[in-house]
This record gives structure tokens, sequence and C-alpha cells, in this order.
């Protein structure tokens, strides 16, 4: 007679072969033991077990190498991701309109006590922390001993102007984003040169779900734009399970240097005149595929998955 535990696994292989998931063991919320919660007291004569009793409850993730397999052994089908999708933000998804330097150059003030030349900085394809660099004419352990403090500042800053600056979406990146979400061939993460807390506070003004974008290297975790793919490609091999080689990787940008990052690791390349460079200045860098922006889904998907493997 099979054992409880043999039998939970077999229910549970099989549930993740229909459902495309991987189970982790990790609590949907911090684990906290309550035997009584709220939905139990709210439906007389029925108690539905719940993470608040069972804080080692499986949360879904995304399928990976051992899960395959054991799909595979069952007999069933799983669709695991086979293209990294990672966006830029501003001009690509967003347009900002001013905000984030509105907030930078407040936070700049308040950590270093000056802003530079802000004015007229061009912040179009840099990191926030080469920015900071450049404006203040500092050194790169100055900018990381002080980013902490610095994206703190930047993110209560851009939470108190960005409702005023008219920040909005660029035409279709809603529609691509929401499509690749619902996607199981696609895993998409972000590759900005915005600090994470300023990003997340820009993709949910503008009516992103910040939760859509599973992996992500940021403006605050290195000086070069070309130092940030790998680490977005390692965060996602960690996550899903499996390698993404370059010709698996998909960089959407908006300007020649989302073109050079991502030429950088061999990855695809799809640039939009959108934002802050114009056509020329992107035709010259030479990316794989130029759109005047991604309101054109079907065209941009099929240029996403060239191979074919969309798998909706």
């Amino acid at each position: 007679m099979q054992s409880l535990k043999q039998a939970w696994e077999r229910h549970r292989t099989h549930d993740e072969a229909k459902r495309g998931f991987l189970y982790q063991s990790i609590p949907r919320q911090p684990a906290k033991f309550n035997p009584f919660p709220a939905a139990a007291r709210t439906s007389p004569g029925i108690f539905a077990p719940s993470w608040y009793m069972f804080p080692w409850r499986y949360a879904p993730i995304l399928p990976t190498g051992d899960a395959l397999r054991r799909a595979a052994q069952k007999g069933c089908s799983v669709t695991q991701p086979s293209t990294l999708v990672l966006f830029d933000i501003d001009g690509t998804l967003l347009s900002p309109e001013g905000c984030g330097r509105i907030a930078l150059d407040l936070a700049l003030h308040e950590v270093f006590g000056r802003s530079g030349d802000i004015d007229n900085h061009r912040f179009a394809g840099k990191t926030d922390w080469q920015s900071v660099a450049e404006l203040l004419g500092i050194d790169d352990d100055t900018v990381r001993a002080h980013m902490p403090a610095f994206e703190a500042a930047a993110a209560r800053h851009m939470e108190a102007v960005i409702h005023g600056c008219g920040v909005r979406p660029c035409p279709g990146a809603r529609e691509l984003v929401a499509t690749l979400a619902e996607t199981p061939a696609a895993l998409v993460g972000l590759l900005t040169g915005n600090m994470r807390t300023t990003a997340l506070i820009k993709l949910r003004i503008t009516g992103f779900d910040p939760d859509v974008f599973r992996v992500g290297a940021y403006g605050s975790e290195a000086r070069a734009r070309a130092a940030l793919p790998p680490l977005a490609i390692a965060r996602a091999e960690a996550l899903a399970g499996l390698r993404f080689p370059g010709q698996r990787v998909v960089i959407v940008g908006d300007t020649e240097a989302d073109v050079a990052c991502g030429q950088g690791v061999g990855a695809r390349t799809l640039a939009v005149a959108s934002g802050f460079s114009d056509r020329a200045l992107l035709e010259a860098s030479n990316p794989d595929y130029l759109f005047d922006d991604l309101s054109d889904q079907e065209a941009v998907l099929t240029a996403i998955f060239e191979h074919g493997e969309r798998g909706v």
C-alpha cells in the first residue's frame, strides 16, 4: 500500500503537468498559524484548510527541469518558457514625462546636497547609477555606498510628484505585456536603467501589473548598462531551472544603448522609436527588428517568437 506521502507526490506531479506549474515550498504570504481564518468563520459549517494552517503549502511558480521530467514520466506535456523577453521602461513601455528627472533632482539634493547640471543631463540609455556618477563627478564606490539611501529618497519623491506629470503608457505596450503574460512560452522581465523601486512606481501608475515581470535587472545594480543583461538572464535561469542562450533572449528598448547591451550577450534586439532616440539612430545601431512602437502586436509577437514557439 502506498504511503500518504507517495499519494501526494503522484497527485502533485500530475497537477504540475496539467497546469504547467512548478510547486515550490514557499508560502504565498508569511506563514502565520491561525486555526480559524476569517474565511472559515464567515462560512458556517465549512472549513477549508489554507496556508494559515499549512504554511508549507506549495505556491505555483514556473516549470523547471525536475518538474518537466516528472511530467514526461507520467506521459503528460508541459509548456515551458522558451523565450526570455526583457523590457526597458522609459520610452518603451511608458512615457515618463519628466517625472524621473524631478524625483532624482530632489533625491540628489537630499542625499548629496547638490544635483549638478541635471536640467541638461541626458538620462536615456543610462543607468541611474551612471547618471549620479556623471552629474556629481563621483566614483563608483561613493555611488555604491549611498545608493540605498538615494533609492529610498528617489522613490519617496517619485510617489509625491508622479501624479502631476502626465505619465502614460506607450502605444500597444500594456496590451503586448498582457498577451505575453498569458503566453506559456514567454518569461517576461525588466532590463531598465531605473532603480527597482522607482521602476515599479512608474509601472503601477500607468496600469501595468509589476508581478507580470518575473525577473529584472536595474539601474541601481551597476553603472554600465552592459552589465545588466547577464544579471537578468542569470535570474531567469535560476527561476525557470533552464538555460536561456542568446537566441532565446529578446531585449526590447528605445535607445541604441538597449540594442548594444543586447548585442553584447548575443540576444535578439527589438528597438522601438517611441522614446528618446530617433529612427535614424536606432537604424544605425543595427537592431534585429525596428518598430515605430508596440501597437502592431501580431508583428511584434512574430518577431519575438521568430522560431514559431509561442505555445498558444
